[in-house]
């Protein structure tokens, strides 16, 4: 029922050594502003076992297509699955034309490379989020680039301990600069509050709900043939990841097999009464190492409860 701090470290530790080439309401931080904001898990996953990320990583290729005629297009590889022959889940490896060019131009000259590092794919991430200035707004899409990931990434780690805890997580503020109003040179900066609080009680009833819906936010990816239609400018395609066309036959590129849907979290049995449970059982919790309720013998079951 958390985070992985162990394996987020490692993670975090690798992407910096080895960086990839380059539904619900959306929340976009204000500019030269400071916002306040709260992970929320982004997966009901993370209730029924551990995560080893804070967001749904996916992979778009911008400036794609003749001069003028420029889009972005989500990559196919977004969709690539590892194996698990312990699981009996089959490895799915999708092929994208833009990577392949890509390949090709970084074995050309400077100006090849140049363009290859222009296509690549760039990381994005959909995360939940609660705007602490907002909450009335209940659990928010945020999405965002490889900087601000990282940058929140870097402190889930053993030390700050898990940010999306509900009970016992860290708010970030986080700034956004754009620089002479520049969009091209925005940069974000991140920092962790000292302490660890609960946004239980700022919840909206059909949080779960919210949660579950981030998945579904996800942008699909149109097929090989149809991503080198979109690069020599004969099908069209729409100028955002978000409202990617599927008349023309775009679908998501894994099987159904590989992306079963998410199920909600198995509620938790009553304690049988008369057990000697503390009065505030199932009413309060904190996950912080100094709190009673650590040391209570009835946590798990009372962390349940109050989850809901």
């Amino acid at each position: 029922m958390a985070l992985n701090l162990k394996k987020t470290e490692e993670a975090y530790n690798s992407s910096r050594a080895n960086r990839p080439s380059a539904g619900g309401d959306r929340w976009k931080p204000k500019e030269n502003e400071s916002s306040i904001i709260r992970l929320i898990p982004h997966t009901m996953d993370y209730f029924d076992g551990e995560v080893v990320d804070i967001g749904f990583l996916y992979l778009v290729h911008y400036n794609v297509g003749p001069e003028g005629a420029q889009t972005v297009v989500t990559c196919p590889r977004t969709y690539d699955v590892e194996g698990d022959p312990e699981r009996g889940i089959v490895p799915v490896r999708h092929r994208c034309p833009i990577c392949e060019k890509v390949m090709e131009l970084r074995k050309g000259d400077e100006q090849q490379k140049a363009k290859a590092s222009e296509l690549g794919a760039r990381r994005r991430y959909l995360m939940n989020i609660l705007d602490m200035n907002a909450v009335d707004k209940g659990v928010q899409a945020y999405e965002c680039g490889a900087t601000v990931r990282d940058g929140i990434f870097a402190y889930c780690n053993q030390k700050y301990g898990d940010p999306m805890d509900i009970t016992a997580g860290r708010n970030f503020t986080l700034t956004c600069v754009v620089p002479n109003g520049n969009k091209r040179k925005t940069d974000y900066k991140i920092m962790p509050d000292l302490t660890q609080t609960s946004v239980k009680k700022l919840l909206p009833q059909n949080w779960k709900e919210q949660i579950a819906k981030l998945k579904t936010m996800l942008p699909k990816a149109y097929s090989y043939e149809q991503i080198k239609g979109i690069m020599l400018g004969s099908v069209e395609q729409e100028k955002t990841t978000r409202e990617v066309k599927e008349a023309t036959g775009g679908q998501q590129p894994a099987p159904q097999q590989h992306q079963p849907p998410e199920q909600p979290p198995q509620q938790p049995e009553n304690p049988p009464a008369n057990t000697g449970a503390s009065p505030c059982f199932g009413e309060e919790y904190s996950t912080v190492a100094t709190s009673k309720c650590q040391s209570c013998a009835q946590k798990v079951e009372c962390k349940a409860k109050y989850l809901g």
